[in-house]
């Protein structure tokens, strides 16, 4: 920077007196500012120690991300051989590793019992607790979704028991559904009739095969139904193909679709 004198001569002219030259000065090398350490105020000595040290600040170091600080250590057990003495040491603990180190059969049997007992507790508060009364029939979030699950343990167990209360579940809904207009398979009348023929099937149930079979047939579609899952063509189209996956190909004709 360079100060520069200016002086009023007669004729109105000016000459310029350059006297920059002494007050140049080479700065030193990292330093922020000129001002003597005992000049500033104590509360900036005391905050900013380094400004003491004739205002040198030392540069930090970047730490640079790789893709080695990018990764999840991995907590799961190491495959263990199916081995009737490991297996007894398997199942002596809960933690979650002892869980999945254990072989499959013992695995896929604790899991097995486990979804029995929460099936029955659900039997028990959705069936058994209500009076067996339906206030919401859909297999979403109503009774049929419990005689759904009862037909799903059957199909694992073989239990005539289960299919025999999911058999009368259906037939309360079927009482329940006769008025709605709702068409699909999780929130409306052709679930209903689509697992009510799959579980008479399964019974040996003849009269109650063609009867759920016949009120699947009188179901219309509307002509304004949505292409969705929940009340549209879709919900319906899902109820085709789960009688046909159970009871048969073309139990429900393309056509019809």
């Amino acid at each position: 920077m360079t100060c520069r004198a200016f002086r009023l001569l007669p004729s109105r002219s000016f000459r310029t007196v350059d006297h920059g030259g002494r007050l140049q000065s080479k700065p030193l090398a990292h330093v922020l500012n000129f001002t003597q350490p005992l000049m500033l105020p104590a509360l900036s000595r005391l905050r900013f120690p380094l400004i003491r040290i004739c205002g040198i600040v030392p540069r930090k170091k970047k730490h640079t991300i790789t893709m080695a600080d990018r990764f999840f250590p991995n907590e799961m057990p190491d495959f263990v051989a199916e081995k009737a003495a490991e297996e007894e040491e398997a199942a002596a603990g809960d933690s979650l590793g002892k869980l999945l180190s254990m072989p499959y059969p013992l695995l896929s049997e604790r899991l097995k019992r486990a979804a029995l007992d929460l099936k029955e507790t659900i039997v028990l508060e959705t069936w058994g607790m209500t009076g067996q009364r339906v206030r919401d029939f859909t297999l979403y979030c109503g009774t049929l979704g419990t005689a759904f699950l009862l037909f799903r343990s059957y199909q694992i167990t073989k239990n005539i028991n289960d299919l025999a209360l999911c058999s009368q579940i259906i037939k309360t809904c079927d009482f329940a559904s006769n008025s709605s207009r709702d068409v699909t398979f999780i929130c409306g009348r052709a679930g209903v009739c689509a697992l009510g023929a799959v579980v008479a099937k399964h019974a040996d149930d003849a009269d109650s095969l063609n009867y759920y079979l016949n009120q699947f047939q009188r179901i219309k579609l509307s002509r304004n139904l949505p292409d969705e899952l929940l009340y549209g063509r879709v919900g319906y189209l899902w109820a085709c193909l789960f009688l046909n996956k159970h009871l048969g190909e073309n139990i429900v004709p393309s056509s019809s679709m």
